[in-house]
Order: C-alpha cells, then structure tokens, then sequence
C-alpha cells in the first residue's frame, strides 16, 4: 500500500514537470511574439467599398511601394489617413485590382486566372501604387498574351485558307462531276432515241413486208 502511494507521488511530480515546462514554453512564445507585434498586427482596409484584411509586413514588403510609404514603421505616418465608420483605412482603388496588388505584396507572383484579368488596367494599377517589380512582370505577361494572340491569328489565317482552298477543290470536283453526269445522260438519251427510231424503221418494214405479201 505504502508502494502505491509511493508510485502516485512520482506520477504527480512527473506531471507537475511536465505542466510547468510547458508553461515556460508558452511564457517564451508570448515573450518572443511581442517584440514582432507591431509588423504582424492585421489591419483593415476598405478599398472602394470593399474590406481587405492583412498585415503590415506584407503591405511593407516593397518597399519601395506607394503602400509601404503609406504604412511605414513610423505609426505617425499612417495613423491620420481617413478611415470609414468601422476603423478601416480608406484607399481609393478598384477593388478588383487592389486584391492582384496584395497577392503580389504577399507571394511576389501575378496570380491571374486565364483571360480574366485585365492586364491594362492591372498594369495601370500597379504603376499607380508604385510597385515596380510587379509592373514589370503586368508587362511581361501582356507581351507574351500579345505573341500568344499573333500566333493564334497566324494559324487561323492559315485554316481559312486551307478551308477556302479545299472548298474550291470540291466544288471543281462537284462541276467536273455534274458536267460528266450530263454527258453521259445525253449520251443515253441519244443512244435511246436511235433505238426507238430503228424499232420503229423496224415496224415499218415489218408492214410494208405483210402488205406486198397479202397482194
């Protein structure tokens, strides 16, 4: 019994160990996680009607941008901006584009569904915000779209031509087809009205044999 005892003593110490390891663990996260609270502290934008909620790392990540500028480590510099009825700061942008600008803040990367973009406008939204490298790359895609649509003209072009090409083959064949078709039924016209004609020179003799025989 006094071993019993002895083992569930051991048991709560172990967890008690336990318990407080993982106490200091979470004291260190806490601790290690204040000193980075200011650049990972979401915030809210309302752009063009529409909320965006993301960080100010990623709206600081080019620097170089009209949005890091705005945001800039010196909360001074952003904290007067206009900001609607529920605390978001208000820009004014196309919603639409505006979310192609924050993927691109986040991944450094165009991520555009097929033929849905309108790279014209991105392009003028990503100079608008100053973001560089994007524009740079808004240019890239349009110039590769732009060889992509000339290739598919070209071999369009070619198809009609082939088309219109084959088109007159067959009709030529189509003629040529007629015309003999003609031919040959006159051809048989002709051999039918012969035959009718000797039938009847035929009946005539026939005739003209019974009568000078009767006499």
């Amino acid at each position: 019994m006094k071993k019993t005892n002895s083992n569930e003593k051991d048991f709560k110490k172990v967890d008690n160990e336990k318990d407080k390891k993982l106490d200091d663990k979470k004291k260190h996260i806490r601790s290690d996680g204040n000193d980075d609270d200011r650049k990972n502290d979401f915030i809210r934008l309302n752009v063009g009607g529409v909320i965006f909620t993301t960080t100010l790392t990623t709206l600081k990540s080019c620097p170089e941008s009209s949005l890091s500028k705005m945001f800039s480590s010196d909360k001074n510099s952003y904290s007067g901006m206009l900001k609607d009825e529920s605390g978001a700061f208000l820009i004014d942008s196309s919603p639409t584009m505006f979310g192609y600008i924050l993927d691109w803040c986040r991944y450094k990367q165009l991520i555009l569904k097929e033929n849905t973009a309108d790279l014209n406008s991105l392009e003028a939204v990503a100079d608008y915000f100053c973001v560089d490298d994007m524009l740079a790359a808004v240019k890239k895609r349009k110039e590769m779209a732009g060889a992509k649509k000339k290739r598919k003209k070209i071999r369009t072009s070619a198809f009609e031509k082939n088309m219109k090409e084959i088109n007159e083959s067959l009709d030529l064949i189509s003629r040529t087809h007629c015309y003999e078709l003609v031919m040959a039924v006159e051809d048989i016209q002709s051999e039918l009205k012969t035959y009718r004609e000797q039938i009847h020179e035929d009946q005539i003799h026939i005739v003209m044999s019974y009568n000078n025989n009767q006499y």
